[in-house]
Formats: structure tokens, C-alpha cells, sequence
């Protein structure tokens, strides 16, 4: 169930016409020193949860020409206007990972779309709001099992989804069904087995409870795994020679326990992110690859599989370990510019 706003002494709505003309008519009495500050509770949650921030004004508004008022700085829209007393709430929330920055201010009456508003009396220090997502892995114990054999898939989050509006939900994107669901901890399993020779994908989620994949509202999905029944016996490995991780390159080795050349199948190794074919081979028992890397960690992954270029391969009889790959791109500083040459000093001619 999505979390509800909490009770609130102040809205988003505009105040009435009426007190925005009286207030209007109050006359500027003698200069006081006001203060204002700005807090959120709490400053970091999950999506889809509210944080009430609170005004707190050192002194009355109400017998004033002043107001308290809480406006989104990126938006320049004012959550709350409150025409009296010292204090000054409003309750905000975002649908997805984000973070937004608010500030309060008691000054005249403030307009949406004026920042800062008219007759400043005082300015809260900017205070963010932090509505975080998750890590989120999915792995299994094995990648190709004979006909009937069982095997584990563990759906792992960065942080405890109880406190959270979200669940861990595992499916088989294959068929579409959902395999599992679980609303507290860090880890969610699922066991998944196959009677006849098939390929199956797996995809973890952190949603909202969902049946169909992928279920609205998402805010983390796992990498997709693979999983092969077949009765042949056949396994395949994939590694990435050592390397520097800053290497714009890497190579990747794909190993068959079986030579595919006296076979109607081949090794081939995908990118796993664009679904794109890197290589393929067609006899011996390794396959060897040297690959470009973008930013960041690149999946690759390996199957024995008759000639295609589609992820996952049609009549795949294995498939390996996904392989994530990581580069890091360095940001050297920029060399600073020589200094120009300045001109020779002139020669004073000698006094006669």
C-alpha cells in the first residue's frame, strides 16, 4: 500500500483571498530581527514516501504583513504559505530515486514562479530531501543443469525493503510468470527447474507488488541471468584475461569442455547489455574475443548453441557465467596553460 501524506498545519493550497488582503493591510511596524530555519523528516527514504519539512520563524506572522513560506528551489513552486504563528509545515514525496532542495523564507506574500519573494525578512539555509533506490544482483548456483535438476536463484538488495512501500520480485521472463515475491530483508530465493531441453531467463525487480513482468514502478532491475537444460553434458566458461582496469579493452575467453567442430553447434559470447554478437566459433573448445568497453561494468556472457546471433540463442545446450567487466575512465586534470612571455625591459639610456 503506498504510504499516506502525514497531518499537516499548512498545505499547498493558496489561502484564502481574504487573509492575503488583510495581512496586506497590516502596517510595517518596527524593524525586528526574524530568523527562520528549515528541517526535513526524514531527509532520506524510499520513493514514494513523504518527508514533512518544517518552518520555524522566530517570531508571530500573524499580526504582521508577513508570511511563512516553504518553496522547492528548482521549481519555484511554494509548498506552504502560513499567515500566523511560527510555525510552517508541508509534506513532499517523489515517485522514483531522486533528490530535491527546499528553503524557507518570511517575507511578503509569495507568488509560484518568484524566487525570492518580495520583502525578505529572512532566509532558511537550503535543506535536500533524498529519496534513494537500491542495489540489486541476481545469481544462481548453476548455469547448466541436466533435464529435471533444480537450481537456486537469489535476488540480493542493497538495503532491508520492510521499512520500504517495495518488494523483491523474481520472474521468468521466458514464460512471464512470476516465481517469487518477498517484502522484508535483503534477499529473496527462488528454486526453478525444467523436464525438456529449454533456455530461460531470470530478471529480479524492486517494486511495487506486481504479478507481470515488469511490474509498473520499479525502481531497481537486476541483470538477466540464464539458465540451460540439456541432457548433452555440456558446460561452458567464460573469463577476461588480466588486465588494467582502465583498459579501453579487455579479452574474453569462452572454454567448451567439448570440441564444437565435429558438431552442428558453435561458441559465441554476447554482450549482454545490447544483446549484440561478439564473436563465434566454430571448431576447438575455446572462442577468444578483444572487446571495446564503455564507463562502468559491461556483462558479457558464452553459449554452445547452433549458428545465431539472438540473446539468448535458439537450441542453446549451455550457456556460462555472466562475466561483468569494469572500466574506469580517469579524469586527468587539464595541464595548465604556460604563462605568456613578458616583454624585455627597455634599456635607460645613460644621462650626459
Amino acid at each position: 500500500m503506498a504510504p499516506t501524506p502525514p497531518s499537516l498545519t499548512s498545505g499547498t493550497a493558496a489561502p484564502p483571498s481574504d487573509l492575503v488582503t488583510a495581512k496586506a493591510r497590516h502596517a510595517v511596524g518596527p524593524a525586528v530581527a526574524y530568523h527562520v530555519s528549515l528541517a526535513a523528516s526524514p531527509s532520506s527514504l524510499w520513493p514514494t514516501q513523504y518527508s514533512t519539512l518544517t518552518a520555524r520563524s522566530s517570531g508571530d506572522v500573524g499580526p504582521t504583513p508577513y508570511w511563512i513560506s516553504i518553496v522547492d528551489v528548482a521549481t519555484h513552486t511554494y509548498l506552504a504559505r502560513c499567515g500566523s504563528g511560527t510555525v510552517c509545515t508541508a509534506s513532499v514525496t517523489r515517485p522514483s530515486a531522486t533528490a530535491a532542495s527546499y528553503q524557507a523564507y518570511v517575507s511578503a506574500y509569495p507568488t509560484d514562479g518568484i524566487v525570492p519573494p518580495g520583502a525578505v525578512q529572512a532566509t532558511s539555509q537550503p535543506v535536500t530531501v533524498s529519496w534513494h533506490s537500491t542495489s540489486l544482483t541476481l545469481s544462481t548456483n548453476a548455469t547448466t543443469l541436466p533435464l529435471g535438476r533444480a537450481a537456486t536463484l537469489v535476488a540480493t538488495t542493497g538495503d532491508d525493503v520492510g521499512p520500504s512501500p517495495f518488494y523483491i520480485e523474481i520472474f521468468d521472463t521466458t514464460t512471464g510468470g512470476r516465481l517469487t515475491y518477498c517484502g522484508f530483508g535483503t534477499s529473496c530465493t527462488a528454486t526453478v527447474s525444467q523436464p525438456t531441453a529449454t533456455t530461460h531467463s531470470f530478471v529480479a525487480h524492486v517494486a511495487p507488488y506486481g504479478t507481470t513482468a515488469p511490474p509498473a514502478g520499479a525502481i531497481a532491475t537486476s541483470t538477466t541471468s540464464y539458465i540451460t537444460w540439456s541432457p548433452l553434458g555440456h558446460q561452458i566458461s567464460l573469463t577476461v584475461a588480466p588486465r588494467s582496469i582502465i583498459s579501453p579493452t579487455a579479452t574474453l575467453t569462452a572454454t567448451s569442455t567439448i570440441d564444437v567442430g565435429p558438431t552442428p553447434y558453435f561458441i559465441e559470447i554476447l554482450n549482454q547489455r545490447t544483446g549484440a554478437l561478439v564473436t563465434i566459433c566454430g571448431t576447438g573448445t575455446s572462442c577468444v574475443a578483444t572487446v571495446s568497453l564503455g564507463s562502468g561494468s559491461t556483462p558479457f556472457i558464452a553459449f554452445i548453441a547452433p549458428y545465431s546471433s539472438a540473446l539468448p540463442p535458439a537450441g542453446a545446450v549451455a550457456n556460462s557465467n555472466r562475466l561483468e567487466v569494469n572500466r574506469i575512465r580517469l579524469l586527468l586534470p587539464r595541464p595548465r596553460p604556460l604563462p605568456l612571455p613578458q616583454p624585455l625591459p627597455q634599456p635607460v639610456p645613460p644621462v650626459r
